[in-house]
């Protein structure tokens, strides 16, 4: 019987069509077929039935092979594509089939059109089979996928190549995976993110390693997660066909039941911690870390309240932020304060769902916004007499009040909160007792009611030698010397029961028959009924107060380290000896001693050291003070002396005498030291007339004495207008700099061979409202004596920048460097490099725009950390200049190593260098030097055209004085030297 075949041609030409069919025919099938033209009756045809196969040319006037096989893609039909043309070649046949031809066919080759279609026909029937077993199979993971679905177990497959193949809805929600991917999570990467959520990553490795050796019988283990969720989780292996071990996981939440497993497990720990006296910190911390574990998401804190019950402190807050915790403590408490300051003030329970937006928390805004916290429940602990002993809180970062179950564990958790602490304070109390008892160094008696010995404490025994044998049961008398003890039983005890406590000094009779005074405190101990059942009495030794009490004498009144009265016992002695010799119309003289260069000793060897040299000089001091002499000393290395009924001539005697005790060097261990000292002498009544005037006007005369390097000054009423004046204008020196009210002259410096300006010094100058111009030579030397030149330097330094930056900025041209003084206070700064440096940049310049003055004398205190300085500033940029040279007997050998420019002639010698052989000498000979050494030279204060012709002469690089311009404002200079 002939197989029915529905063939749909796709043919322009009719003859070709009906010479496919009878091939057809011909071959044994039953056609049943269908011509079209072009595309819309293709698309009718396609709509109209079901074609076993198409036959189509490959180009037709209104339509195509390409065309029609898209349409046919396009309606998604599985039917068999043939293309039958005259026209076709490789190359489009190839294309053809590409797009999803199944078979081409030349027209002239029609005997293969039976057997292709033949083909086809059975490569469709087989694509059919294979997607009815497809849908079969798909119906087969529907249904298991729904039941995968539907239980409560999280369930993942776990391939042979380590990818987690599958996994249902309810494992994607227990570890929040992304559906996206399924079929493409690692096993590795999921055990990674599990870890890293457990509790104990250590033992859910463990636990892994086993699993991962479990057979097709399965092994079960559990998981704790941070959160506070527990799995238990239960994996078995599979083997596929080709032999290879796969693994299916299952999860199943058993969160509820372990959270009320470990609540009660960690609740009889903490009982357990409780009972063996566990230290109330580590109880507290544990009932917090125990509550967070079964409260998800919470963050505890427990606070006590302080003994005023006004403060509430720290007690634990093991997941809150220290910072948070640590800014809480001690807070005050109040109806209105916070959560917990509300509930430990009212004893009631406070929610607060949102903590950032409560008027409560208005004080602690920015806290908590800092520790992104929202809300806070605190729930007072209270004492089982219902007393506030703390609270109990829960933080959380989202916005809400506890529900039903939490409220009552807050409730539960702060009641054994309550036995946790009032528990640790008894005991707390038992054993400061226990050792207040045991360790106090003062004797403890108790007795009965009636006066017989109880106990005793071993400082009793200690202090008076009898054994605990020896006393237990006997009276109190027995240790009685005076009758005290016995007095009080018989005449004091009747007070003593109104008042709670009596006090008394008694004898106490040792057994060794001495006799210790002791201060005895008596305080009576009551039953329930208040009635007195003990007294408790405690004595303490006196005998060492009263010795104690004259060495505070000896310390109040004498220098600890020489011996010597100190400054209170001489002030109380200079003022009684003033007295006497105001009254007796009698005189005398106080001198003041400061030792000179005594810091450099506790500078190079240390204080230790300096002490010995004190306590030395101290007794040469003595050694030679003679009787009516009274020796103190002030503190540090001032020393005082007073003499009576001495004058002038014999005040000087005293002075020579104590200045020569130091001429032979002091011997301190193996070190030898030249310490000489420095003596203001006053005479009274004279000087002054009281104990502080004499003081301080003999401090002036030192002062004065140091200044000129003489062993001794006598006070004149001059040298106080002197010092006031000089207080006065370091005073006002230090309003000018902090008023910015200085100013700065420029002098311009010369080239000796043409005269033109290769630079200029900036001067420093001030003004003062009151007294005019003030010299440099006048308050320079004030503030270096007061320390100010640093800030005054600094000063210099940037507004000379910020002149320089105005020129600049006015398109003014300045030529060659500005030279700046540094002092010897700057200079020995170890950050001077680079503070002139940054003064420089943050003015915008560059520090080759500068040259900087050294002295010639700030140097040589210390050559080599000056060339290591002097390096550092080159580096920066800056040239240095050796100011005032010749006046510092500096070394050529250091001289060489300095890191300088430019040599400064000092004015002394540019002044006479005409009229004085000598000068002229050393000019000549420092021109010489410096130009061998590479250095340039400068030499200032030239004010005479023959000596600027003389220096050029000698070969003298550049210069500056008079002759050639005085120092100028900056608005005068800039229209005098720079063309403005």
């Amino acid at each position: 019987m002939s197989r029915i075949l529905r063939v749909l041609l796709i043919e322009d030409n009719p003859s070709d069509s009906a010479l496919a069919v009878r091939t057809l025919e011909r071959g044994g099938f039953n056609v049943q077929w269908r011509r079209v033209e072009h595309e819309a009756a293709m698309r009718e045809a396609l709509a109209a039935q079901t074609w076993d196969v198409i036959i189509s040319d490959y180009q037709m006037p209104q339509f195509n092979g390409p065309s029609a096989l898209r349409v046919l893609q396009e309606h998604g039909l599985d039917v068999p594509f043939i293309v039958v043309s005259g026209t076709v070649g490789e190359d489009i046949a190839v294309t053809m089939m590409k797009e999803g031809s199944q078979d081409y066919l030349m027209k002239g080759l029609l005997t293969r059109l039976v057997p292709a279609v033949e083909r086809e026909l059975l490569e469709a029937r087989n694509r059919q089979e294979k997607r009815q077993a497809l849908s079969e199979v798909r119906s087969a993971v529907a249904q298991l996928s729904a039941t995968l679905e539907s239980t409560a177990d999280g369930i993942a497959v776990i391939g042979v190549d380590r990818q987690i193949s599958h996994f249902n809805r309810r494992f994607i929600d227990m570890w929040g995976i992304s559906p996206a991917t399924n079929g493409v999570l690692n096993y590795d990467d999921f055990m990674y993110q599990m870890l890293a959520q457990s509790i104990d990553p250590d033992a859910c490795a463990r636990s892994t390693e086993r699993i991962d050796r479990s057979g097709p019988e399965g092994e079960s283990d559990e998981i704790a997660l941070r959160d506070g969720r527990f799995f238990e989780r239960f994996s078995r292996a599979y083997v596929l066909d080709d032999k290879s071990a796969g693994r299916v996981w299952s999860f199943r939440d058993i969160t509820t039941r372990r959270r009320a497993e470990l609540w009660q497990e960690n609740f009889n720990t903490v009982l357990n911690l409780i009972t063996a006296e566990a230290p109330l910190q580590l109880v507290l911390e544990r009932i917090a870390q125990f509550t967070e574990r079964t409260m998800p998401g919470a963050m505890c804190a427990i606070h006590l309240l302080s003994a005023d019950g006004m403060h509430l402190h720290h007690g634990a807050a093991p997941s809150l932020p220290s910072f948070y915790w640590q800014a809480l403590d001690g807070a005050r408490i109040g109806d209105d304060v916070g959560s917990c300051g509300a509930a430990a003030s009212t004893g009631e329970t406070v929610v607060v769902a949102n903590i950032q937006t409560h008027p409560n928390w208005e004080p602690f805004r920015d806290l908590v916004r800092r520790a992104d916290l929202h809300s806070c429940w605190s729930h007072p602990v209270l004492s089982a007499e219902g007393t506030v002993l703390g609270t109990f809180a829960i933080y959380r970062r989202v916005e809400g009040c506890p529900d039903h179950d939490e409220t009552e564990r807050i409730a539960q958790v702060a009641r054994l909160t309550a036995v946790a602490i009032e528990r640790s304070r008894h005991q707390q109390a038992l054993r400061l007792a226990r050792v207040v008892f045991e360790q106090s160094a003062d004797a403890i008696l108790v007795t009965s009611a009636d006066g017989l010995i109880v106990t005793v404490n071993p400082a009793f025994i200690r202090i008076t030698g009898y054994d605990e044998s020896e006393l237990i049961g006997k009276p109190a008398s027995v240790f009685d010397a005076d009758n005290h003890v016995q007095a009080f039983y018989q005449h004091d005890r009747a007070s003593t029961a109104d008042d709670n406590q009596w006090q008394g000094e008694v004898m106490c009779q040792l057994k060794n028959g001495n006799v210790l005074p002791l201060l005895m405190s008596v305080a009576c101990v009551r039953n329930a009924a208040g009635k007195i059942v003990q007294y408790i009495s405690i004595m303490s030794d006196l005998s060492e107060q009263k010795n104690q009490a004259a060495r505070i004498e000896q310390l109040a009144f004498y220098d600890e380290l020489t011996g010597l009265p100190n400054r209170a016992l001489f002030m109380d002695r200079l003022k009684q000896t003033v007295a006497i010799a105001h009254r007796k119309s009698q005189h005398g003289a106080m001198l003041f001693l400061d030792l000179d260069r005594f810091k450099e000793i506790n500078d190079s060897q240390g204080h230790a050291v300096g002490d010995l040299a004190l306590i030395e000089v101290a007794r040469r001091f003595s050694a030679c003070a003679r009787q009516h002499e009274a020796l103190a000393r002030l503190g540090g290395d001032e020393f005082v002396l007073v003499a009576e009924n001495v004058g002038e001539v014999e005040a000087a005697a005293i002075a020579e005498r104590l200045h020569a005790s130091l001429l032979k060097p002091l011997q301190i261990k193996s070190f030898f030291f030249e310490v000489r000292t420095s003596i203001g002498i006053v005479l009274f009544p004279g000087d002054g007339d009281n104990a502080e005037d004499l003081l301080k006007r003999a401090d002036i005369a030192m002062y004065r004495a140091k200044n000129r390097g003489e062993p001794y000054c006598f006070y004149q009423a001059t040298m106080g207008a002197d010092l006031e004046k000089r207080l006065h204008t370091a005073t006002r020196l230090s309003w000018a700099l902090a008023a910015n009210t200085l100013q700065l002259f420029y002098q311009p410096k010369v080239d000796l061979r043409d005269d033109t300006m290769i630079g200029a010094e900036a001067l420093l100058r001030w003004h003062d409202d009151e007294w005019g111009w003030v010299s440099p030579s006048e308050f320079i030397p004030i503030a270096e004596e007061r320390g100010m030149m640093s800030g005054l330097g600094d000063w210099v330094l940037a507004s000379a920048c910020a002149q320089l930056r105005i020129w600049q900025d006015q398109g003014i041209a300045f030529p060659g460097r500005l030279a700046v003084n540094l002092s010897a206070t700057q200079f020995r700064s170890a950050d001077i490099a680079e503070r002139m440096g940054r003064i420089v940049a943050d003015a915008g310049l560059t520090p080759d725009m500068f040259d900087l003055e050294l002295t010639e004398s700030s140097m040589l205190a210390d050559p080599d950390a000056a060339v290591a300085t002097m390096k550092s500033l080159v580096s920066e940029g800056f040239t240095l200049s050796i100011d005032d040279f010749g006046t510092g007997y500096s070394s050529l050998a250091y001289l060489k190593r300095f890191s300088a420019h430019y040599l400064k002639i000092d004015i002394s010698f540019v002044r006479d260098m005409l009229t004085d052989h000598e000068d002229h000498a050393i000019v000549t000979a420092t021109i010489a030097m410096a130009h061998s050494l590479g250095l340039q030279t400068i030499a200032e204060g030239v004010e005479q055209f023959e000596q600027a012709e003389a220096l050029r002469v000698l070969g003298c690089d550049f210069a500056q004085g008079y002759h050639f311009g005085r120092p100028l404002a900056a608005d005068a200079f800039a229209a005098r030297w720079l063309g403005r």
